[in-house]
């Protein structure tokens, strides 16, 4: 739990977003270099649906969840705060994982601003997701809000992306949301 000591905590939080996102857009700088691995679109489907259906099957029940949880936090209700923490920290963590294997996947030649296409909301979603359980951490439950909702229209670009490349299983991944 922190304790609030106005500027510091101000400066602290500023200061970890900053390396989120920091992060998010080196992980995202590393992810453009597959495309002259030789592997066919069929082969990058194959093993990128196969990490999507696994991610979708482990984080769909909690998104449901903390879909139902979430609209708590505007009435300022905390009865479910512990748990809706867990959830969100456990659908980051999950999420995460699959974004760093579908980013080691191979890439077909010539393919990599369509799979982009897909990744970079995928990245923000979870980047939001993480801000999200990192600020519930801290009791700040306006700020997981704004996180959360800020990553509303991301599911269905998600979608759309995945599902127009051929992706068929990944675009199943934060759905509930």
């Amino acid at each position: 739990m922190w304790v609030r000591t106005g500027a510091v905590v101000t400066a602290h939080k500023a200061g970890l977003g900053a390396v989120v996102v920091l992060g998010a857009a080196l992980a995202l700088a590393a992810c453009g270099g597959g495309g002259s691995s030789g592997a066919t679109k069929a082969q990058y489907d194959s093993k990128a649906n196969a990490i999507c259906k696994t991610a979708a099957a482990e984080t769909a029940p909690l998104e449901k969840a903390v879909a139902a949880d979430v609209p708590a936090l505007a009435t300022g209700a905390t009865s479910s705060l512990v748990t809706l923490t867990a959830d969100l920290a456990k659908i980051h963590r999950d999420a995460a994982t699959a974004l760093t294997k579908l980013r080691a996947l191979k890439e077909p030649s010539g393919a990599s601003k369509q799979i982009g296409k897909f990744l970079t909301p995928l990245s923000s979603i979870i980047v939001s997701i993480g801000k999200g359980a990192t600020a519930l951490g801290q009791r700040d439950a306006a700020s997981a809000l704004s996180a959360l909702e800020g990553a509303q229209a991301l599911p269905q670009e998600i979608a759309s992306a995945a599902g127009n490349y051929g992706l068929s299983q990944c675009g199943a991944i934060f759905s509930s949301l």
